[in-house]
């Protein structure tokens, strides 16, 4: 029996997660390594408005009693009237795992209607067909140009500087909670990984007044924030020779910030921000420590558990085999 809770959380939060699902989808769809059948998942999921199953909120799976676990259904909309599997074949699609996925559908998930979307690389037997037409489902074709095509970015400015970025999203509501937090003071925050810390110190970074460092412990975090903050000069092995001291702002591996002490920052943000600082630490008018696992109190936190009750992680089921 779901809690009244999450029902009346469910009520009024069906729309602001699927807002939140839209833009995971128009940012998925950006992702050069997105494999095709991914691909046509979440351009599945923004044409009929239907949520990935392993997107799926805990409040949905607790009242209709299922798990994200695959077994046959790829999208489900949240009233659970409609499913939908997604199939990106060369060639001929089984009629076997049609009438599984209807079955599952309408037994299993109860749902009203059955979806299946293809890519026009796919071919349905005959029998499929006829399944199709006992069992009043529907299939739609999505054409290869349309879901191996990325949206188009959106331009946003700053300091007369443009970015590209995939889609300026509405803010979480715990990412506006944070950078009210900031505004109030919050100096050291703990947010659970995957909750947005970066969208923050990019917020943050287009209200500073004057130059700003991204501090990371890697030469990984390093190419990722570099997509976040393309008009920012980065500082690290291979880039050392080349510092653009003129630059809006500078991402910097910890090993590398010394190269940056005769700057004093208007921002630093230091990310993994539970380890300690970097010799020779270029010094700043503020500085944000952000990590998933401070050891120190934090000035504001957002853990994992709160992220899963939103909706803005995923729940987990743990498998534990048995052998006898």
């Amino acid at each position: 029996m779901p809690s009244p809770h999450r029902v009346q959380w469910a009520g009024k939060g069906a729309d602001a997660f699927m807002q939140r699902l839209r833009g995971l989808a128009y940012e998925a769809l950006t992702w050069a390594h997105l494999s095709d059948w991914q691909r046509l998942e979440w351009s599945a999921s923004l044409l009929l408005d239907v949520v990935p199953m392993k997107e799926l909120p805990p409040w949905f799976l607790e009242k209709h009693n299922v798990t994200r676990r695959d077994i046959g259904v790829d999208l489900l909309d949240l009233d659970g009237a409609r499913a939908v599997q997604c199939k990106c074949y060369n060639g001929t699609v089984p009629s076997a795992q049609i009438r599984h996925f209807i079955r599952v559908a309408r037994w299993i998930f109860k749902a009203q209607q059955c979806i299946l979307v293809t890519s026009s690389s796919s071919r349905l037997t005959n029998s499929s067909a006829e399944l199709f037409t006992d069992a009043t489902a529907r299939h739609l074709v999505i054409s290869d140009e349309q879901f191996k095509q990325p949206p188009a970015p959106v331009r946003v400015a700053r300091g007369g500087s443009k970015r590209d970025i995939a889609l300026q999203q509405p803010l979480r509501p715990c990412q506006k909670a944070c950078l009210e937090a900031c505004a109030n003071g919050a100096r050291v925050i703990e947010m659970a990984c995957g909750s947005g810390k970066t969208r923050v110190m990019r917020e943050l970074a287009d209200s500073a007044i004057g130059q700003v460092l991204v501090l990371v412990p890697s030469h990984i975090l390093l190419s990722q924030f570099a997509a976040t903050f393309p008009t920012f000069c980065l500082v690290g092995t291979g880039y050392n020779h080349d510092i653009n001291w003129r630059s809006p702002g500078f991402v910097a591996v910890y090993d590398s910030a010394h190269l940056l002490s005769n700057i004093t920052f208007d921002h630093i943000y230091v990310d993994e921000g539970h380890h300690l600082l970097p010799e020779e630490c270029p010094t700043a008018r503020l500085m944000y420590y952000f990590s998933a696992t401070h050891s120190m109190q934090p000035d504001f936190e957002y853990s994992m558990g709160s992220a899963i009750e939103d909706g803005v992680l995923c729940d987990y089921d743990v498998s534990i085999p048995i052998v006898t």
